[in-house]
């Protein structure tokens, strides 16, 4: 897991595959949405 506190994101590898999804968080580093706002990698 990386966090990039500028942006206020939040980078998890996937398990299992070879994606990266991205979340977008909050001023104080919690989830904005319990889903992925992007996903870096293959698609699925």
């Amino acid at each position: 897991v990386a966090l990039d506190r500028v942006n206020n994101r939040m980078f998890v590898p996937e398990p299992g595959n070879i994606r990266i999804l991205v979340y977008q968080l909050d001023e104080r580093g919690h989830h904005v949405r319990h889903t992925a706002d992007n996903v870096i990698g293959h698609s699925s």
